[in-house]
C-alpha cells in the first residue's frame, strides 16, 4: 500500500458519501425522517436525517476496494463494532431507544474491538500508580475510552457541523500519525473515513440539508 493509494481511497469514500446523500435527503423527506429543533440543538428548522448512512456506506465500500485482510488483520472486527453502532444510529434516529440499550450496543462494539481486534490501550503510566496495565486492565481502559469518545461525539452532534469537523481533523491528524508509525492500512483506514466525513461535511454545512 502506497501513499497514492491512501489518497485514492480518501477520494473514493468522498465522492460515493457526496453521490449518496441527495438520495439520501430524498427518501428522508418523502418519509418525514427530519431532526427537529429542541434543547441544546442550535439548529433552527427541521432537516433530514440518516447522512450516517452516507458515511458508512462511503467508509465500507472505500474499505472493500482498498484494504487487504490479510494484511490488516484487525479491520473485520472494526467494520464489526461499526456495523453494531451504525444500526443503533440509525434506529434511535428513526424510533428512539432506551439509553441503557444504545449503552450495552456501544460496549459490545468496544468489546470486539478491543478482545478480538486486539485493539488495547497499554501505555506505561498512563494511569498514577500503574506501570503496565495487565490484560484485562487493559481491556477495561479500552472500553471505557471508547464508550466516552462515542458518547462525546454524540453530545456534540446537536450542534450543526461540529462532530463531523472535529472528526475530519482527528482522522487527518491519526492518518498522519499513523503514516509516520509505518502502520499504513490504519492511516488508509483513517483517511478514508476523514473522506467520508468531508462529503457529509460539505453538503450539510452548503446548505444545512441533512444530520448524521
Amino acid at each position: 500500500m502506497q501513499f497514492g493509494g491512501i489518497i485514492l481511497g480518501f477520494l473514493t469514500s468522498l465522492a460515493i458519501s457526496l453521490l449518496a446523500i441527495p438520495s439520501i435527503v430524498t427518501v428522508a423527506r418523502n418519509k418525514k425522517l427530519y431532526d427537529k429543533p429542541q434543547g441544546r440543538k442550535s439548529r433552527r428548522r427541521e432537516v433530514p436525517i440518516l447522512g450516517g448512512l452516507a458515511i458508512f456506506a462511503g467508509t465500507i465500500i472505500s474499505l472493500a476496494l482498498f484494504s487487504d485482510v490479510y494484511q490488516f488483520p484487525e479491520l473485520p472486527y472494526i467494520i464489526a463494532g461499526s456495523v453494531i453502532l451504525f444500526f443503533i444510529g440509525i434506529k434511535d434516529d428513526i424510533l428512539i431507544i432506551a439509553p441503557w440499550w444504545k449503552l450495552s450496543g456501544q460496549v459490545l462494539a468496544a468489546m470486539i474491538v478491543s478482545i478480538m481486534a486486539g485493539l488495547q490501550i497499554k501505555s506505561p503510566n498512563m494511569l498514577p500508580g500503574i506501570n503496565e496495565p495487565g490484560h484485562a486492565m487493559a481491556i477495561l481502559i479500552t472500553v471505557l475510552v471508547i464508550v466516552f469518545m462515542i458518547n462525546s461525539f454524540n453530545l456534540i452532534d446537536g450542534i450543526d457541523g461540529l462532530a463531523s469537523g472535529i472528526g475530519i481533523c482527528s482522522s487527518l491528524l491519526l492518518g498522519w500519525i499513523f503514516i509516520q508509525s509505518g502502520l499504513v492500512y490504519y492511516a488508509l483506514l483513517s483517511f478514508i473515513f476523514c473522506g467520508s466525513l468531508l462529503g457529509f461535511f460539505i453538503t450539510m454545512c452548503s446548505a444545512g440539508r441533512i444530520r448524521s
